[in-house]
């Protein structure tokens, strides 16, 4: 387990300022009486002493557990596993497990230095690069073209990232907000606050959905054309920092799944939204609810002391 924001774990020095207050607030008073006349009332307090420091220190601890759960949350704590090795359990698919440990062979015609990182990094596949396209490239499950293909087989699953100015209806001149849109290609991403500078946007392509946009406006676009898969986009992908998140290898994991299986997506991801849910915001949910049952706790000792 790790934690996004571990800068929160700071606070955990405010744990002693728990412990101060407590002391300060249970200093024992010492005062004199006239009479014995209580002196019944103050044998059943002595007789009460022992449980009554029970309840003290419990009080104590129950409230370092509620501080140190509030801490836990205030720096996120997620389940963030190893993307080459466990990226096939966390985007696993409905496929039978043989169509899941067939090894695809991808080809990236292109020096995109953000997109061979994210492709190297992903297993189950097996990647071939090169700058310049050749005879020898003609039977690959998924093509990755960075750079125009005048060649290319027919009929082959293709993501295009590079902008063709067929595809490009305008540009946007400003950062913004970069939106994964909620399909089935968001899947286990967890990262909301990524942006792009200056990029164009695409135009409406009869058959095809948005699969990332701005303002509204598609960038990235993916669907069947004939009888084959293909993905265009428009972004740069050195003016975004969504490559430098863990969400960017997710996300092209995502991609090729989608164009290298037969299945449609929808049938190709099954329950993920079950599985993003055991990480990192479920986890900090979990230790609120705890955190708000131990108040409970807290005040009813509370109350038993007065």
């Amino acid at each position: 387990m790790k934690f996004l924001n571990p800068i929160g774990l700071l606070f955990s020095l405010l744990l002693g300022v728990i412990i101060l207050f407590y002391f300060k607030k249970n200093q024992v008073v010492e005062k004199y009486v006239s009479t014995t006349k209580f002196w019944d009332e103050i044998l059943k307090e002595v007789e009460g002493v022992r449980t009554r420091k029970i309840d003290k220190y419990l009080l104590l601890i129950i409230q370092m557990i509620i501080g140190l759960l509030v801490v836990i949350s205030i720096a996120n704590p997620t389940i963030i596993k190893n993307i080459n090795e466990n990226q096939e359990n966390e985007n696993i698919v409905s496929c039978s497990n043989q169509d899941l440990n067939k090894t695809k062979k991808i080809i990236y015609i292109g020096d995109n230095k953000y997109i061979k990182s994210a492709l190297s990094s992903i297993e189950n596949i097996k990647v071939d690069f090169d700058n310049e396209y050749s005879e020898k490239y003609k039977q690959y499950d998924v093509y990755i073209l960075d750079k125009n293909v005048d060649e290319l087989p027919k009929n082959v699953n293709k993501w295009i990232t590079y902008p063709q100015n067929g595809n490009i209806q305008g540009s946007i001149n400003s950062v913004k907000a970069l939106k994964i849109v909620d399909s089935e290609f968001s899947k286990n991403i967890h990262n909301k606050k990524i942006y792009v500078d200056k990029t164009e946007y695409l135009k409406e392509k009869k058959g095809f959905k948005t699969m990332l946009s701005v303002d509204n406006k598609p960038i990235i676009i993916y669907g069947v054309n004939d009888k084959s898969k293909e993905i265009y986009s428009s972004i740069n992908f050195n003016k975004t920092n969504l490559v430098m998140t863990s969400d960017f290898p997710i996300l092209i994991k995502n991609m090729i799944n989608w164009l290298s299986y037969d299945e449609n997506i929808e049938q190709t991801y099954k329950n993920i939204d079950d599985k993003k849910d055991s990480s990192g915001y479920t986890i900090k949910n979990i230790i609120l609810i705890i955190a708000l049952f131990l108040m409970v706790i807290e005040w009813e000792v509370y109350r038993r002391e007065i």
